[in-house]
């Protein structure tokens, strides 16, 4: 039976790189307990002002 599972975060642009190495981190993790596919992206869509 397939599993979805998703997880959406607000991360202001000056934590991005410390998003990324968590993010990489948790994927070795995920992998090791057999996720077959892992994802992550990083969108900039925010309304200007907003989120920063």
């Amino acid at each position: 039976m397939p599993y979805v599972g998703a997880f959406v975060a607000a991360v202001p642009v000056k934590n991005k790189e410390a998003h990324v190495a968590l993010a990489e981190s948790v994927c070795a993790v995920l992998r090791s307990n057999r996720a077959t596919s892992v994802a992550e992206d990083w969108g900039d869509d925010m309304p200007g002002g907003e989120g920063e």
